[in-house]
């Protein structure tokens, strides 16, 4: 049995609409497995090289405003990649927090990692 996934931040399984745009033009769309402070899981069948960089865009079906940040792949499967925010401003990360407490099913880990993410983390 593979070793358990040791996460920093909390993940609310959560599908939305994912856009990543890497520096050489590729674009790739999917949808999230789930989503947090930390970063996300994208499915999706093309992947690129672990340690690569991305512009990520997260959208909702209901029209809210995108929540966008400078993402790394941190791991590859058959599924699709794990992204670790490395950057997401303070308007970015408060409309991922009412998200992400609109979707949990207990607001109280969100909310300590919001709460932390300011201290811990920066945000340019």
């Amino acid at each position: 049995m593979p070793p358990r996934e040791q996460r920093v931040w909390v993940r609310v399984p959560l599908m939305m609409s994912v856009e990543c745009r890497f520096a050489d033009g590729v674009v790739i769309r999917g949808e999230t497995k789930d989503l947090g402070f930390g970063g996300l899981f994208l499915f999706s069948p093309l992947q690129r090289p672990v340690g690569q960089l991305c512009q990520v865009r997260i959208t909702s079906r209901a029209g809210a405003d995108a929540i966008e940040a400078t993402a790394r792949i941190h791991r590859c499967d058959e599924l699709g990649m794990a992204l670790l925010f490395t950057a997401l401003l303070p308007p970015h990360r408060e409309r991922l927090r009412d998200l992400l407490v609109g979707a949990a099913t207990d607001a109280a880990p969100i909310l300590r990692d919001y709460h932390q993410l300011a201290g811990t983390r920066k945000s340019s």
